[in-house]
């Protein structure tokens, strides 16, 4: 019997990791066992280019700003590589992309339909994030490369919209609690392969997390940039220097948690109803929390020092003052008391 495991995310649920981890080891997962090939470790744009009707309606597709020519070459040459992987001697085979969300029923239908074709089931496989969790994170990543406004309606992932129409074509969906004390060993990537029996390498783990010090000075530093626009190479450096600064953990306003359990609260309860949890995700979300973001200008002594020694890293600095027009002291000095 041939399986299709289609890993459809979430969003910020080490995703990435799954996908790097599979690609790298993709000659050793274990006995006929594939991750499919599609010259990407990220499945995502390929199936949305091969099963999107409206290529034009895709976020994904749109923001590549490719011309109609290049679209219709990336089309044939995903469609080779999806056949190329669908004919090959496989007992299991791994499809990993979380846009896959992107798709309508229609769409799925018709993936599910092409798949069967290659295969006699298809196992479909989500890790759910914590609301709270979810949008600490999508706030962290967001604020790397543009403004985020810390809007709980903007910022929350609704559940039933991203997962009910994968149940009404393919049902069953497994779903996964993505948290450290469910997964297996405390790691996505550990769950992932101990779910599938695909053989588990050491690899090395990254933390990408911010500081709630960090985050403070990025949502000033995106609302104030002279420019919308910031390379992978920018992405980078902000990373690498503000991963330096130690302060407290991250944490939404308590304002923003109340308003968001009261906002979704049946959504909140749809999603619990499939990981089997009864109101847990407001425990969850409501445990260890250090600091927040309730005064955003608002800084203590010893952290505006920490923020004042990133003007020894002269790359760093010399970013700030291009993208804001001052020096990094000034814009210290101008945002935050």
């Amino acid at each position: 019997m041939k399986t299709c495991i289609l890993h459809i995310g979430m969003h910020k649920t080490g995703t990435s990791s799954i996908q790097r981890y599979l690609d790298t080891h993709k000659e050793e997962l274990g006995n006929k066992i594939k991750f499919a090939s599609f010259g990407m470790s990220n499945h995502s744009g390929p199936i949305n280019f091969l099963f999107k009707r409206d290529l034009n309606q895709s976020p994904l597709i749109r923001q590549q700003h490719l011309s109609q020519r290049d679209i219709r070459n990336r089309v044939k040459l995903y469609q080779q590589y999806f056949d190329q992987s669908m004919q090959a001697d496989f007992r299991q085979i791994i499809i990993s992309a979380e846009a896959i969300v992107e798709l309508n029923e229609h769409e799925l239908s018709h993936l599910k339909e092409r798949l069967l074709s290659h295969v006699d089931k298809i196992i479909l496989i989500a890790y759910i994030r914590p609301p709270i969790d979810f949008m600490e994170s999508a706030i962290q990543q967001g604020l790397k490369m543009h403004q985020v406004h810390l809007d709980y309606n903007f910022l929350y992932p609704r559940y039933q919209t991203r997962f009910e129409k994968f149940e009404h074509v393919f049902d069953p969906v497994e779903y996964r609690l993505f948290s450290k004390s469910s997964l297996f060993q405390g790691d996505v990537v550990a769950d992932f392969c101990q779910r599938f029996s695909i053989n588990h390498f050491p690899y090395h783990r990254e933390n990408e997390s911010l500081s709630a010090l960090a985050v403070k000075f990025l949502y000033h530093f995106q609302k104030y940039r002279l420019s919308d626009k910031i390379s992978n190479q920018d992405v980078v450096l902000i990373e690498e220097t503000l991963s330096q600064l130690d302060a407290a953990k991250f944490c939404l306003p308590t304002q923003i948690i109340d308003e968001t359990f009261e906002h979704f609260s049946q959504d909140i309860k749809w999603i619990e109803s499939r990981l089997g949890l009864s109101g847990e995700f407001s425990h969850i979300s409501k445990i260890d929390r250090e600091d927040d973001l309730s005064s955003l200008n608002k800084i203590s002594e010893n952290e505006r020092q920490q923020l004042l020694e990133l003007a020894k890293n002269k790359a760093f600095s010399e970013y700030v003052s291009r993208e804001c027009g001052m020096t990094l002291a000034s814009f210290i000095a101008t945002y935050f008391k």
